[in-house]
């Protein structure tokens, strides 16, 4: 609370509610004085034997109510906030444990087939086009098994920084698990993703990857790629839709990764175009 003093002066040595007028010198960080406050509320939210943060109240007119309120009273209010803003922060973790993965910090597969399915519709009101790429790195496997499951990590997150640099902010990218990345282009037809894909394998073959100080390796990537086949995706089937737009592009990755890998292919309804070096 003391980093705190600086906001207003009653923030230095608040361990209990505090209740008084308004003053310019003392609130106007709290309460600008366009608000026209009157009358102000300050309640400590006790956690533990910690004070966890300051619920801010300001009234104004007459009569200053907030002045009148009983100690203990305030104190309850202040109990009951700290306790909706843990449920709060509980909800947020639980959500957070089921769609980030924890080791890429990308988001998980489970967070990847909703958006698939959220795709789907927004395909069937406009009538347009969208494409699923399943990005692969090549050879994580042996560097797992010469380097250590420490030094795959490394790669891991790694080769996810490069291709997260390429990805448009308007995209939905995941970790799929193990060595596979997925990302969504909503409004896309799979040609016009092309340019995106050279952009991914480009930048991930551009260096060797630092495992440690004195150990670097190239590492390259495969993607198969698909786009939506909107006529599937039927009311109450869109589960059984997306799982499959999903599956067309992870059989387009297993073909580039047959061809020998640092290549792209398209699913067979987009063509059988490779890319690569």
């Amino acid at each position: 609370m003391e980093s705190l003093a600086g906001v207003t002066p009653h923030y230095d040595a608040l361990h209990a509610p505090w209740c008084g007028s308004y003053q310019a010198a003392d609130h106007g960080l709290l309460f600008g004085p366009q608000l026209a406050c009157t009358h102000v509320a300050l309640l400590p939210l006790p956690r533990g034997r910690m004070v966890a943060g300051v619920y801010n109240i300001a009234g104004r007119g007459a009569p200053p109510r907030l002045a009148a309120l009983d100690g203990q009273w305030l104190q309850h209010l202040a109990g009951q906030v700290v306790a909706s803003v843990e449920r709060v922060f509980h909800r947020a973790r639980l959500l957070r444990s089921g769609v980030v993965d924890p080791l890429t910090g990308w988001n998980s597969r489970l967070y990847f087939h909703a958006r698939l399915r959220e795709e789907l519709a927004r395909c069937q009101r406009t009538g347009r086009a969208a494409t699923c790429l399943v990005v692969d790195i090549d050879g994580l496997h042996g560097i797992n098994e010469h380097h250590g499951v420490s030094a795959g990590d490394v790669a891991l997150r790694e080769v996810g920084a490069r291709i997260e640099a390429q990805v448009r902010a308007s995209d939905a990218a995941a970790h799929l698990g193990s060595d596979a990345f997925a990302i969504l282009l909503p409004a896309t037809a799979p040609a016009l993703a092309a340019p995106l894909v050279e952009r991914i394998l480009a930048a991930v073959r551009a260096a060797p990857v630092s495992l440690a100080p004195d150990l670097a390796v190239p590492v390259t990537v495969s993607i198969g790629i698909a786009g939506a086949d909107v006529g599937t995706a039927v009311d109450g089937d869109r589960k059984a839709a997306a799982d499959q737009w999903l599956a067309e592009a992870e059989t387009a990755l297993h073909r580039a990764k047959r061809a020998g890998g640092d290549r792209a292919v398209f699913s067979s309804d987009a063509g059988t175009a490779t890319t690569g070096k």
